[in-house]
């Protein structure tokens, strides 16, 4: 149904939103999503702008990875962000020296 009359951005994904976390939703659809059980569907929830219908397929519980098997992850994250920094750095003392004359 989602495929042929959503005009939401899942459109296309046949309305799946994937794996999604309480907070991510507005109340009144996390409150119905999160009292499903997999394989149910809810009733029509009606928002002031849109109407939803949702099927929640499975469930998984949340869950806190341990500091070693993120670690690897952590530091690319960190090194990205040092690199990205140490560059506007750069490129702004750059801008800083140079003197462009436009004509």
């Amino acid at each position: 149904m989602a495929a042929v009359y959503s005009q939401g951005s899942q459109r296309n994904q046949g309305g799946d939103w994937g794996w999604v976390e309480k907070s991510v939703l507005r109340k009144e659809l996390a409150e119905t999503a999160f009292s499903l059980k997999p394989g149910e569907i809810s009733s029509v929830i009606e928002t002031p702008e849109a109407c939803y219908l949702m099927l929640v397929e499975e469930k998984r519980a949340a869950h806190v990875k341990a500091l070693g098997d993120v670690r690897d992850e952590i530091e690319k994250t960190m090194l990205a962000q040092e690199r990205a920094r140490l560059q506007k750095q750069w490129i702004e003392r750059l801008k800083k020296k140079t003197f462009v004359r436009y004509f």
